[in-house]
């Protein structure tokens, strides 16, 4: 079931200049790595989805989207209480939802400037906000609504306020004449031992600040349907725990480290130079960042 809420948010942002997706090999999708829930799977039982949970509802930054909740208490048994206590524990849901939005972490610069000095206004459309989970206590007659609410997508909160822009810094580029290992299928950034936090539109740095990637460097259309990144998160498994075989193997990553974040957000990962060396003997990762292969595991 879907709902539509008249609600919306004005704000203004530029597009970054587009760029063609390269033709190379590597350019060509993965057959089992089409989603982000797709290859936090492939790699393994130990990566889970990254959930941040926050007061009404929570952020599937793995998902890219965000799950609002609503409560809302009948009067009575009645067929009308419980439809009016439905209706109220969407609306409840709703505001939830866009105070979730207006919480969105976007780039390493925060939240959205229009945003953050809270100049929102009842003009524009926020479409298709999903009924994802209904549920009825009977005992305290309560009714929980939960909402769902596209981070991206045709309906998604980065096509109501846009693409940030940023400071055009300089491009690094991966010394010529290094040696190219085996290529692999993903580029995997642990950020666990640094403050970085879950983003919408990440960036990646050299130690002297050189761009190594960021949202500039996938096409607009792409950014708008989707993260350019997988987030995820690592949990402890017993060793004693011995699951099922596996029936696909393992695809191949480039496992690499971040040694810091910044920003106000800490939305930028900063790799040392020890990590780009690594990085260089990979020439197909640049259009793995591309085609949102590039996976973040954050805490």
């Amino acid at each position: 079931m879907h709902q539509v809420f008249w609600i919306g948010l004005v704000l203004t942002a530029t597009s970054p200049t587009q760029m063609s997706p390269s033709t190379s090999p590597a350019s060509r999708p993965i057959a089992r790595l089409t989603s982000p829930t797709a290859i936090v799977k492939a790699l393994g039982g130990e990566y889970k989805h990254c959930v941040e949970a926050l007061g009404g509802g929570r952020i599937d930054w793995t998902r890219g989207e965000i799950l609002a909740r609503g409560v809302g208490k009948a009067r009575s048994s009645s067929a009308k209480a419980l439809a009016q206590a439905r209706r109220a524990a969407r609306l409840e849901a709703a505001r939830n939802a866009i105070l979730l939005i207006s919480g969105v972490r976007v780039d390493a610069n925060g939240r959205y400037p229009d945003i953050e000095r809270a100049d929102l206004s009842i003009k524009g459309v926020l479409r298709n906000f999903e009924e994802t989970s209904v549920e009825y206590d009977p005992r305290g007659r309560t009714v929980t609504l939960t909402l769902r609410v596209p981070l991206y997508g045709a309906n998604g909160v980065v096509r109501m306020s846009g693409i940030p822009t940023h400071r055009r810094a300089g491009k690094w580029f991966a010394p010529r004449g290094e040696g190219v290992a085996e290529g692999v299928e993903l580029v995997l950034i642990d950020a666990r031992k640094t403050r970085f936090k879950p983003v919408m539109f990440p960036r990646l740095e050299t130690p002297k600040g050189a761009r190594v990637f960021d949202c500039s460097d996938v096409p607009r259309d792409q950014l708008l349907r989707g993260c350019p990144v997988v987030y995820t998160t690592k949990v402890r498994i017993a060793k004693l725990v011995q699951g099922p075989p596996r029936k696909k193997p393992l695809p191949r990553v480039l496992r690499l480290h971040a040694s810091r974040s910044k920003g106000k957000s800490h939305g930028t990962l900063v790799l040392s130079d020890e990590e780009l060396d690594k990085l260089s003997a990979h020439p197909e990762a640049q259009q793995l960042f591309k085609t949102g292969k590039l996976v973040i595991v954050a805490n």
